[in-house]
């Protein structure tokens, strides 16, 4: 691996790219091990050689083809589906700050030629720092070129970093102190960061002009785990050192992954300071049903290595579900899954000044288990039935999906299971008998028995409302009630399912006005309830602005 999650401020030359395989691209033989390296530390030539393996047990490298590349390739994986390498790379230009943070997608032929698929998509779920007297317009996101892989869908994975609104703020007082002469030292940390796990599906098929706007789908990982935590530390620290230049030599992270071809789980290697030692442990996490949700990233075992001493290459798998890593100096071998130790022995890669510079490709790629991508689900509100409407994405798997319903936003009860259909993206469910108000969720199951649930829905069926609400936009905090009965209580929630405002109403008429106190503009949910246990209980939703 190119040491780390590099974010800001890297600045490579600018090189022209066919944006399909040229004639002369050779695909690899079935069943190859791929080891894609250059001699030397980070700042080597980018002189590269692509070295082959039938035996990952074996820290054997046969060297093949050469190239000369203007960027450090990274974050390979083997696609089984057209036998080339993806990986990807840094081709950002500071002087250019629109495309400051860009990472590329290459597919990387057995003799050397490769092509440029395109900017990698970001999640989009950080914010974009804008100033016009820095000349700076950039979204604090960026792909990290140091991981990624390919599964046997041909799908492509790689880790993505972004930068929080808190971190946004320390990251532009640094720059007015720079430009009014009266510098602050950069103090990021580990909480102004988001990590994400990305794919974009049919690699193989892709090309610069179809490269999608948005990832596939993505995890956002949880790193709180002090071995994580501790190796985000290693890496904010000297990022906040080095700031805004050479962050590509930072060391620290999660510097590569692959997918077990046995429990389909993701596998990793972290390195960070302990002490003056870089030492170094295996993580793992087991990806959600659910595009968007959390994914818990754990360490393995208790051994903390300290041999060799450097950061990780790259890692990979055999068909086993043996784990290997090659390291910064060039030495191989495999990563103890259960213990975390490493049992490492010389390669016969080429390295200067004992290093090198690089990562590996599995021919063992896993048929990872891609989870359902719930792409919306929403609900209306009919005469006397509400209709609920998801759709997922069409690369989804899953084995069921289920509409659950409540009364309150806290318990809820099975309504409607169905089946997941292959190929099938849009579904719909109706609900027949509906609560005055009601809350809807969908839970999904996926084919290894992992269950994840969407957003709740609220849906208020005026068929069934025995009062009127009105206005139901509200902007000076009144609302009129019309109700049959002359003692009720008024109640306001938020969607959450939160009481908001509680009121005890006696009304000599049907229609009582109600002062409505300083609420946060947004949707609420109105309950009237008799004091008389026999009434029913009305409902409405309102605006408030």
């Amino acid at each position: 691996m190119k040491k780390s999650l590099t974010l800001l401020g890297v600045v490579l030359c600018m090189h022209a790219y066919t944006n399909a395989p040229s004639a002369s691209a050779q695909a690899f033989p079935v069943n190859t091990w791929v080891a894609l390296t250059k001699a030397g530390d980070n700042a080597a030539a980018k002189n590269y050689t692509i070295s082959t393996s039938t035996n990952p047990a074996l820290p054997v490298f046969i060297p093949g083809a050469t190239f000369t590349s203007p960027y450090d390739l990274n974050g390979i994986g083997m696609n089984p589906v057209d036998h080339y390498i993806y990986g990807c790379a840094y081709t950002g230009n500071t002087a250019q700050p629109s495309s400051m943070l860009n990472v590329n997608l290459y597919r990387i032929a057995s003799n050397g030629t490769f092509t440029d698929l395109g900017k990698l998509p970001k999640t989009g779920q950080m914010p974009t720092l804008t100033s016009a007297q820095m000349g700076i317009t950039v979204n604090l996101e960026v792909p990290n070129f140091s991981a990624g892989t390919v599964d046997a869908n041909g799908t492509y994975y790689y880790s993505s970093i972004g930068i929080k609104e808190s971190g946004k703020n320390k990251i532009q007082a640094y720059y007015v102190g720079v430009l009014t002469g009266n510098p602050v030292p950069l103090t990021l940390t580990v909480s102004d960061l988001r990590l994400f796990f990305c794919w974009l599906s049919n690699v193989s098929t892709m090309t610069s002009s179809t490269m999608p706007s948005a990832p596939t789908g993505y995890y956002e990982l949880d790193v709180s785990n002090p071995v994580i935590n501790g190796s985000l530390v290693s890496f904010v620290n000297q990022f906040n050192t080095l700031f805004p230049n050479n962050l590509n030599n930072i060391d620290g992270g999660i510097q590569d992954f692959a997918v077990n071809p046995i429990d389909f789980k993701v596998y990793g290697y972290v390195s960070y300071f302990q002490g003056a030692n870089l030492v170094g442990r295996p993580v793992s996490f087991t990806a959600p049903t659910v595009s968007g949700a959390l994914a818990i990233v754990s360490s393995l075992g208790t051994t903390a290595n300290t041999v060799p001493g450097v950061d990780i290459a790259g890692v990979q798998f055999d068909e086993f579900g043996n784990f290997y890593g090659l390291f910064n100096n060039g030495s191989y071998g495999t990563i103890n899954l259960t213990t975390g130790a490493l049992s490492l022995s010389p390669t016969t890669l080429p390295t200067t000044g004992g290093q090198l510079r690089g990562d590996l490709a599995s021919a063992a790629t896993a048929n990872f288990p891609l989870p359902v991508t719930l792409v919306s689900f929403n609900g209306q509100a009919l005469a006397g039935a509400n209709e609920l409407r998801w759709e997922v994405s069409n690369d989804s798997k899953g084995k069921d999906f289920a509409i659950e319903r409540s009364k309150d936003s806290r318990a809820f009860e099975a309504l409607h299971t169905e089946a997941f259909q292959a190929g099938t993206t849009k579904y719909s469910f109706t609900d027949l008998n509906p609560a005055a108000v009601s809350y809807y969720r969908l839970k999904t199951t996926a084919d290894d028995g992992r269950i994840s649930y969407s957003k709740t829905v609220a849906l208020v069926n005026k068929a069934n409302n025995p009062v009127l609400v009105y206005p139901t936009v509200i902007s000076d905090n009144k609302i009129n009630i019309t109700a049959a009965t002359s003692a009720y209580t008024f109640s306001l929630y938020n969607l959450a399912g939160q009481e908001v405002f509680r009121k005890a109403v006696s009304q000599s008429g049907n229609t009582t006005a109600i002062a409505l106190p300083a609420l946060a503009a947004g949707q609420y949910i109105v309950r009237i309830q008799g004091t008389d246990a026999q009434q029913v209980t009305g409902t409405a939703q309102i605006v408030i602005r």
